[in-house]
């Protein structure tokens, strides 16, 4: 959320680690309105974009969340 969609988008140093745990079953949700706003939509690399309801939900209703 806000700058930390700037994590999931080239250039990250992080994409890879983010990428591993993406592979093993971890939901990377990133905040289609927060990429807009930073005009990094295009260069998303990890991830699937979503909406703050969406992710909120998500966070909600999780039984284990990991948040940065």
């Amino acid at each position: 959320m806000n700058s930390g969609v700037k994590l999931t988008v080239e250039g990250s140093e992080v994409i890879d680690p983010l990428k591993k745990i993406e592979n093993e079953g971890i939901e990377i949700l990133v905040c289609g309105t927060c990429l807009d706003f930073f005009s990094i939509k295009d260069k998303i690399k990890v991830g699937r974009i979503s909406n703050m309801f969406e992710i909120v939900n998500s966070l909600i209703n999780s039984d284990k969340t990991v948040t940065l």
